[in-house]
């Protein structure tokens, strides 16, 4: 597929993605025809996060599709014209087809991301991910103490995500951007500006994850606990959003950009933000290690891409119903891929 022909799939379904935000009646019409597909490899993980229960399963890999039939979906997914594949888990690397997924996808022309807990990353493994040629690979790190230790149920936690983080980069040759995903919660507004730091200092772009409780893997008494913050915590975020807005003048390439800072702290106040309609279910799908598609993590499964093709799925009355709910903020809400939303959502980007 040529630049060209790129660029015009992402006006084209820029447009009608907004139009269906602005007119949710007009969504059988417009239809849903996604950019990107998030792959959920596995929900085996190496953590033992306290805000997830991916990781309760015990390990076991039945169910999940085999490196066959994820080739097959891949080049189904390029057929589609899907631009983008997001690789994430559970841990996707307690599968030992997923650097070969990577390159797999690569080959076919798609850009490719992948999220890493960090905890399996050994040196054979950091080369042979690299070999690939990822375009993004985001490591999550929240905290540079014993708080992440705790949070996420593994000794050391944050020093096995530095070390990961460096030996990914002894074997990237430039042809990768690495960056945290860092997660802000209750316990973590007070080690943030550290991890801010440590990123910078290393040219490392930064994501924001911000902890929610309504996908079938994150609804833990935790969670919940982790979001409520006291009204002195809201002011605290409020003024670390303004100290890492000034960052970004300094950091553009590394920082999100205002208005998605901005955006989260009245996250904070009111999860579902009706007035951000959710784009991601129109634009991004996820695919679960079964096959099974969602509109969105929060939402039922409406169908499964080895029985059925994806433009079928997309397309029915499950899946549209889902995308209404999204577009018209009457979902279970949450904050996953808000930056998409903001993004992709052209008069949310004005008004801010």
């Amino acid at each position: 597929m040529t630049p060209l022909k790129n660029n015009w799939i992402r006006i084209r379904e820029g447009v009608r993605s907004n139009l269906a935000a602005r007119f949710p009646s007009l969504l059988t019409t417009l239809g849903c025809r996604p950019l990107a597909a998030n792959l959920r490899l596995t929900h085996r993980c190496s953590g033992r996060c306290r805000s997830c229960t991916h990781w309760h399963d015990g390990g076991a890999a039945d169910g999940e599709l085999s490196t066959k039939t994820w080739r097959g979906i891949l080049r189904h997914l390029k057929s589609q014209d899907i631009l983008k594949i997001s690789f994430t888990g559970g841990d996707i690397l307690q599968r030992e087809d997923a650097p070969e997924l990577m390159g797999y996808a690569k080959g076919l022309g798609l850009q490719v991301r992948a999220t890493l807990n960090g905890y399996s990353v050994t040196e054979r493994i950091a080369r042979k991910i690299m070999a690939e040629r990822p375009d993004n690979l985001t490591l999550s790190l929240d905290h540079l103490d014993e708080f992440f230790t705790e949070s996420r149920g593994v000794t050391d936690a944050s020093g096995k995500v530095v070390q990961a983080f460096r030996l990914l980069n002894r074997h990237n040759n430039g042809h990768t951007n690495l960056g945290l995903a860092v997660t802000l919660m209750k316990d973590s507004l007070e080690g943030t500006e550290r991890v801010i730091r440590f990123a910078l200092d290393n040219n490392l772009s930064v994501n924001f994850n911000l902890i929610h409780f309504t996908h079938y893997f994150t609804d833990t008494e935790y969670s919940r606990e982790q979001y409520r913050l006291s009204p002195g915590e809201l002011n605290d975020l409020s003024r670390l959003v303004q100290r890492l807005t000034g960052l970004h003048h300094a950091h553009p390439k590394l920082l999100p950009p205002p208005a998605q800072l901005r955006w989260i702290a009245g996250y904070f106040q009111d999860y579902r933000q009706p007035e951000t309609p959710c784009l991601k279910t129109i634009l991004k799908p996820c695919i679960d290690p079964d096959g099974t598609v969602r509109a969105c993590c929060s939402m039922a499964p409406v169908g499964n891409i080895t029985q059925q093709p994806l433009h079928e799925i997309v397309r029915s009355s499950g899946y549209l119903q889902g995308v209404s709910r999204g577009l018209t903020k009457n979902c279970p809400g949450c904050s996953c891929h808000f930056s998409l939303n903001l993004g992709a959502n052209l008069t949310h980007r004005l008004w801010l």
